[in-house]
This record gives C-alpha cells, structure tokens and sequence, in this order.
C-alpha cells in the first residue's frame, strides 16, 4: 500500500528502520524522481512534553546539519494530527555512519 504525503510517496508496509515513536521509509520526491528517507513519527506516543522537546530539537539538529555543513539534506517537515514526517536525503545507513564517511565537516 502506497502513502503520499505532500509530493513524496513511500510504501506504508516497507521500512528501512524503526525505533519507539517512529518508523523510516525509503521513500521518492514525486517531482524529481529522487530517492529520499521519510522518518514517520507517531504523535500518540509523544505525549510526554521531554519526548515532544526531543523531537523538536532532532528537526533543530537536521536543519543546522543540512544548511551549514551540508552533512545531511533535510528536504521538509510536515506535521499532522497524528504524525510528523521528516524527509531527508537517502543515505546508506544511520546518521553516526555517515558522519564517518564524510570526513572534513566544517565546524560552525
């Protein structure tokens, strides 16, 4: 079973990762054809306002690693009822991994 959510389509019953609140689907921008990770994060289980705080400093972290270094490309947030979606650039493996493969990050 398909899901698009605002213009990137993923399989709903295919991930590449999972953890408490959240699952990760390989995923594509419907626009540009282009391979992409969506972390689905299930609101239900954040109700602690520490998990919501965590949240919000994880999509923080994205954005200064997408803009300043270029580690990582954060394409979007969307936040609905019941779910937010982060989408980013498809790499292989997590992010830990791919810190260690691109050597001479830029320190801001």
């Amino acid at each position: 079973m398909m899901k698009t959510i605002e213009g990137y389509t993923y399989k709903i019953n295919e991930h590449i990762g999972k953890g408490y609140s959240s699952t990760v689907h390989k995923g594509v921008n419907d626009k540009t054809g282009e391979n992409v990770s969506i972390k689905v994060i299930e609101m239900a289980k954040l109700e602690d306002p520490i998990n919501q705080m965590l949240l919000q400093h994880e999509i923080t972290a994205l954005k200064k690693l997408s803009f300043s270094s270029g580690v990582l490309h954060l394409y979007d947030v969307y936040a609905t009822k019941n779910n937010t979606y982060i989408v980013t650039e498809l790499c292989d493996g997590d992010l830990g991994s791919l810190l260690k493969k691109r050597k001479n990050i830029p320190y801001h």
